[in-house]
């Protein structure tokens, strides 16, 4: 059995969260007395709660950030997702990127199957690779294409 601080009454441990930084391991004020200030201190403060998930939003944006420069290759790759075969398209997705850890993310987030893609080529420059690309697409593969004039796949020029 141990008192609360808060309201005088004395609880079974039971009754109270636990605080390894105690000699007994648990918080001074009883689970209902803790829940009571924490509801009043929220009341008090109602913008706390909307700096604090601007101010983790921004954190973890700069951490994501930091995580995918970081996995960056010294090289571009040109890239096949066997099994992406958009349904207007008879072949395969192709694309190129310097980082495929975040680019296959973003197919996964986008709906595509990314399972088993495949590192087609290896370029040193980004124009190498964006014209071994825009051979694929030429060839009716799929895929976004950053070449200049009409696409392929869309009849669009550069398209984002």
């Amino acid at each position: 059995m141990k008192t609360c601080n808060k309201c005088g009454v004395e609880k079974p441990y039971t009754e109270f969260f636990k605080d390894k930084s105690r000699s007994d391991g648990f918080q001074t004020k009883c689970k209902q007395c803790d829940k009571i200030s924490i509801k009043a201190y929220f009341e008090k403060n109602p913008d706390y709660n909307k700096q604090r998930g601007q101010n983790n939003k921004k954190y973890f944006q700069e951490k994501a950030k930091q995580r995918h420069q970081s996995k960056k290759l010294s090289y571009w790759i040109v890239y096949m997702l066997p099994n992406c075969i958009p349904s207007p398209y008879t072949k395969p997705y192709v694309g190129k990127t310097n980082n495929p850890s975040y680019r296959m993310t973003h197919h996964k987030y986008k709906g595509r199957d990314t399972t088993g893609w495949i590192e087609l080529h290896r370029f040193d420059t980004d124009a190498e690779a964006l014209a071994k690309e825009a051979e694929y697409h030429a060839l009716g593969y799929a895929g976004k294409c950053e070449k200049i004039g009409p696409c392929r796949n869309t009849g669009r020029s550069k398209h984002k």
